[in-house]
């Protein structure tokens, strides 16, 4: 009885507290205290909830949005980039040092970018950033100028 009054106190605490981090996941655990948790604690009772009761698994299957699981095209499209990037990993080296040329303009295609110039621009700035070291990996180099592109 002690254990079922702490777990129902620890909801009642976690529905209370939510702030801007999204690492939970989806599914009741997010429906019910909320996907953004202020503290580790609540982050895992969150990730919990959502285990215990499976309904990550078929909220993502079913794209259930009442659990906060909806398809993301945003995933699909850094798939793309990442799949792009892996390809293509010199000449991009190579136009992104320069801040234009093709593979700039296909990438800002594949992400959906309208200024290319201005993506083209952005990637040149943050070169060190998105090609940290000459043996990066084409998966890191993808996440950085993803990074780099949501901070147009």
């Amino acid at each position: 009885m002690k254990k079922l009054l702490v777990v129902l106190t620890l909801f009642v605490f976690a529905s209370v507290a939510s702030a801007n981090q999204s690492n939970t996941g989806c599914g009741l655990g997010a429906m019910l205290l909320g996907d953004s948790a202020d503290s580790k604690l609540m982050q895992i009772l969150v990730t919990t909830t959502n285990g215990t009761f499976t309904t990550q698994s078929w909220g993502i299957t079913l794209d259930i949005a009442a659990f906060k699981c909806s398809s993301t095209s945003a995933w699909v499209a850094n798939e793309t980039v990442g799949e792009f990037v892996q390809g293509n990993m010199d000449s991009l080296v190579r136009d992104v040092a320069m801040g234009s040329g093709e593979t700039i303009t296909t990438l800002a295609s594949i992400m959906e970018v309208q200024d290319v110039d201005a993506f083209g621009s952005k990637l040149q700035k943050n070169f060190a950033v998105i090609f940290p070291s000459a043996d990066v990996e084409f998966a890191y180099v993808a996440d950085a100028i993803t990074i780099v592109n949501t901070s147009l």
